[in-house]
């Protein structure tokens, strides 16, 4: 698990670099008058860019909240509560996992 969570932070530091870098590029080709197709096509990039980061962070933090909310429903109860929770959690996690597959 800590694995995973160390992945994800890397590959959206690594997202929030490239951005960077576009953002400088597209600084630098305004600075030298470069045509504004190129400029365009800078900010479409940065544009895609940003919305990756974002996707990449609202994931970890929705990752981070059902980390939370599984550790404190599983927490100290009796076994036959555990159970039905337990169950209750697959059904919310299959729930997820239809809804990522249809798009």
């Amino acid at each position: 698990e800590k694995g995973h969570i160390l992945s994800e932070n890397v590959s959206t530091v690594k997202s929030v670099v490239d951005l960077q870098s576009h953002c400088n590029q597209l600084q630098k080709a305004e600075e030298d008058g470069v045509a504004s197709d190129k400029k365009q096509k800078l900010q479409q990039e940065i544009a895609a860019k940003t919305m990756n980061v974002v996707w990449q962070a609202s994931k970890i933090e929705v990752q981070d909240v059902l980390r939370e909310v599984c550790d404190k429903v599983l927490a100290d109860a009796d076994r036959p509560i555990l159970v039905k929770r337990a169950e209750a959690l697959k059904i919310v996690g299959e729930v997820y996992s239809a809804v990522s597959t249809d798009g």
